[in-house]
């Protein structure tokens, strides 16, 4: 996982490898064409806690 923050500094690259089978892909947004994810959800996959209720849909 990639994430690319930009604040008043410059932009900063999160990378994350996450184990393949262990975690949910968010879900695809097709009018934005990227896949979207909310702040308790990203968390959760930073963390490594593994909870199906946060990371389904």
């Amino acid at each position: 996982m990639k994430i690319l923050h930009h604040d008043t500094g410059g932009y900063v690259l999160y990378w994350k490898k996450l184990d393949k089978d262990r975690f949910l892909l968010p879900v695809f947004c097709k009018a934005s064409h990227r896949y979207e994810i909310g702040w308790e959800k990203l968390v959760v996959l930073l963390q490594g806690t593994v909870r199906k209720e946060l990371l389904v849909g």
